[in-house]
């Protein structure tokens, strides 16, 4: 029998086991405890997220837009930034130090001649009768001008009186709530209407509640200029690109583009709209032109719209097309490219194969309002501009640069590569090139600017390299046998070329560098194009054509010139007296102003000068 002392010792002995494994118990509780802590902590930063990879559309199969939304599906979508929860933590290191580029996802932008009763046309139109859209109209009696502060559009009215000229008055254009206006002061023109008592301000609107840049057409009352007030307004997708009237309608052509994963539950997300902020009206599809090898995210919509209330008349959108318009007496050509494609020559001796670039053009009739697809063609080559393109007799004519690259096979050496110019003629019957004329400027130039005579059946084209060029007097009277003369090569190119007065061709660019103005005077004679006259100085000036005033009647040129040596801007005014350039008048503009936006136009033997400028408006007697 135990001893007292030793059943003590047993008790103890046993109490102190029992508290071994309790605290045993406890380590391994609070163990247990953290691993799942862990565990979940690291199923939180690392697994990846559940909707990574390309949204599925299955839900909108039934929708007519389907087919859009799997096109615009693929071409939008971008894989998240992170994979999971501890990359969207750290991404700001790891950003630093490059691992991670930036979202792709851009924020949104930030605040920095028609006959009438009363209308003069001050706007040199690319074509009659297709009024374009300005900085400036005019009555008989009245100037209207755009100007900008900060966020507000201004409408100035200035009388046109000679030296009792004025400003009559200003008005502040209202911005909807919740709408931005200001700042986007590249893209926004006006239009009178035929009894002057109407202006229509196309402009950008980026609507704040739904973070989409519109574009905004305003009507206002200025029958009487001291009382102007706001009558009509409407919205448009996307961003302002051209715009024209014809026969009391407008023509708006705007630019569209789909951010990445769009939310397709949003039609306003991917789709084209009309209307006002709150009520928007989704283009149907059949509406919208979807190329079958449609490769960028963006539409470019084309709108009708009656000049009298802004109604709506009709609409279409082409996907995938960019931002190159030109609007003939018939059609609206827009353009798509530039494209890479390859070409297998054929012939009883042609082996050979090569790449080069392709511009599609896609043709839109309009009449009486109503818009009618007619289809898409391709060019060789790339457009320029608007004025690279001219319709006559039912036909197209493109002026183009060619790129060609990647020559294989036998005769390849005969075959030119780099770039050049080309010019093409195309019947729109059946979209068929039925003339062509390639490959005539030096290798390795580029098409700078080209100019369609109005008169004659005739193309001017600059081409260029550095800063020589020659300019090419093209006729196309023959499609099947296309000719030209040219100057040889000229020191300096032409960013602009303009048919001028008795004949003469005026191409106004850079002599040596972009800080020296060239406006140089040329002429066919015989079967060579010669230069009778050139102008240069050290300034700069805009290369917008509409920045230019122009009177071939006076055989007048002018333009803002920026002297950056006096830090000091000037209008200057050019003369043609028979035999070359002389410069009639250099006027200080008091205040400097942005030479883009300097407008003048020269009435009973004065000319008016608008500007942004702190005196604005001044008349000076020539």
């Amino acid at each position: 029998m135990k001893t007292y002392r030793e059943r003590t010792n047993d008790i103890l002995a046993r109490a102190e086991g029992m508290k071994q494994r309790s605290r045993r118990n406890t380590l391994i509780s609070v163990l247990a405890v953290c691993l799942a802590a862990l565990c979940g902590l690291l199923l939180l930063l690392f697994v990846p997220y559940a909707n990574a990879g390309m949204p599925t559309l299955a839900e909108y199969r039934g929708s007519d837009y389907y087919p859009l939304m799997q096109k615009i599906n693929t071409l939008t979508y971008r894989a998240p930034k992170y994979k999971n929860n501890f990359e969207a933590l750290t991404g700001w290191v790891q950003d630093l130090f490059g691992g991670y580029g930036a979202a792709d996802d851009k924020e949104a932008p930030n605040d920095s001649a028609d006959e009438g009763n009363d209308y003069l046309e001050v706007t040199d139109n690319q074509v009659a009768g297709v009024i374009e859209g300005d900085l400036f109209k005019a009555t008989e009696s009245t100037f209207f001008y755009l100007t900008w502060e900060k966020d507000n559009y201004i409408l100035r009215a200035c009388s046109i009186a000679g030296e009792d000229s004025a400003i009559l008055a200003e008005y502040t254009v209202p911005a909807d709530e919740g709408t931005r206006t200001g700042g986007y002061t590249d893209r926004a023109e006006i239009y009178l209407s035929r009894d002057g008592d109407t202006v229509t301000l196309f402009s950008p609107a980026y609507v704040q509640s739904e973070r989409q840049l519109y574009t905004q057409i305003t009507s206002i009352d200025v029958s009487d200029p001291s009382d102007m007030e706001l009558t009509h307004r409407v919205y448009i997708s996307g961003s302002y690109l051209s715009s024209r009237k014809v026969d009391g309608a407008f023509l708006l052509i705007s630019h569209f583009a789909v951010r990445s994963n769009p939310d397709f539950a949003d039609e306003a997300q991917y789709l084209p709209q009309i209307g006002t902020p709150g009520a928007m009206q989704s283009l149907p599809m059949e509406n919208i032109v979807l190329p079958d090898d449609a490769d960028a995210a963006r539409y470019t919509i084309v709108c009708s719209l009656a000049e009298d209330g802004l109604i709506m008349k009709d609409a279409c959108a082409l996907f995938s097309y960019t931002d190159t318009a030109y609007v003939s007496e018939n059609n609206v050509f827009l353009t798509r490219g530039e494209k890479a494609g390859g070409v297998d020559a054929v012939g009883e001796t042609a082996g050979y194969s090569y790449k080069q670039t392709y511009t599609g053009i896609g043709c839109l009739a309009y009449a009486d309002g109503a818009l009618a697809y007619k289809g898409e063609f391709c060019v060789p080559g790339s457009v320029k501009d608007q004025y690279s393109l001219d319709e006559r007799d039912g036909m197209l004519r493109a002026v183009t640069t060619l790129e060609r690259w990647g020559v294989q096979g036998a005769g390849a050496e005969s075959v030119p590569t780099g770039s050049s110019a080309g010019v093409y003629i195309i019947d729109l019957a059946d979209f068929q090139t039925v003339g062509a004329l390639e490959w005539f400027a030096p290798a390795g130039e580029r098409v700078m600017s080209a100019r369609f005579e109005k008169a004659e059946n005739i193309v001017w084209v600059c081409t260029a390299v550095e800063f020589t060029d020659p300019v090419f007097r093209i006729d196309l009277t023959d499609p099947a046998h296309i000719t030209f003369t040219e100057t040889g090569t000229v020191e300096g190119y032409s960013h602009t070329l303009l048919d001028f007065t008795d004949g003469t061709l005026l191409g106004i660019g850079y002599g040596g560098s972009t800080w020296e103005l060239k406006i140089e005077l040329y002429e066919r004679q015989g079967d060579e194009v010669v230069s009778l006259d050139a102008y240069t100085a050290d300034e700069s000036i805009s290369t917008d054509y509409k920045a230019y005033f122009i009177d071939r009647e006076n055989g007048l040129v002018g333009m803002q010139v920026y002297d950056p040596y006096r830090d000091e801007s000037d209008y200057l005014v050019l003369a043609y007296d028979g035999y070359g350039l002389v410069e009639a008048l250099r006027l200080p503009m008091e205040g400097g102003a942005n030479y883009d936006n300097t407008r003048a136009a020269y009435i009973d033997g004065w000319l008016y000068v608008l500007s942004d400028n702190e005196t604005g408006f001044c008349a000076v007697q020539l």
